[in-house]
């Protein structure tokens, strides 16, 4: 739904903390793909580094392991680096007096 002029501007402001809070959401979900696929290249590298105990024939099990456990540390780091650049967005959002929880405007 676009923003139009016969808007008011309360359904102006909660359509763009709609939409910030979708950007923020994929932003999170684009850092942990990118964090996770570095993860698993670095998994698959490990190969070159020691290729008698990281390879695809009996050390495939260590091999997939490193790449499971870089991807979950990487997709962590991308992700903690992402919100540390773009932290939760708070336009919109109204705040309970009795609550701590952020609630969309009614």
């Amino acid at each position: 739904m676009p923003i139009t002029a016969e808007m008011s501007t309360s359904h102006k402001n909660q359509y763009k903390g709609l939409a910030d809070l979708e950007v923020w959401l994929k932003g999170i979900a684009a850092a942990a793909i990118s964090g996770g696929a570095n993860g698993i290249v670095t998994g698959f590298a490990a190969i070159g580094i020691d290729p008698n105990h990281f390879n695809l024939q009996e050390g495939f099990h260590h091999t997939l392991t490193i790449g499971g456990v870089s991807a979950a540390i990487s997709a962590i780091l991308g992700v903690a680096l992402y919100l540390r650049r773009s932290p939760l967005p708070h336009e919109g959002l109204d705040l309970d007096s009795r609550s701590e929880e952020p609630r969309l405007p009614r």
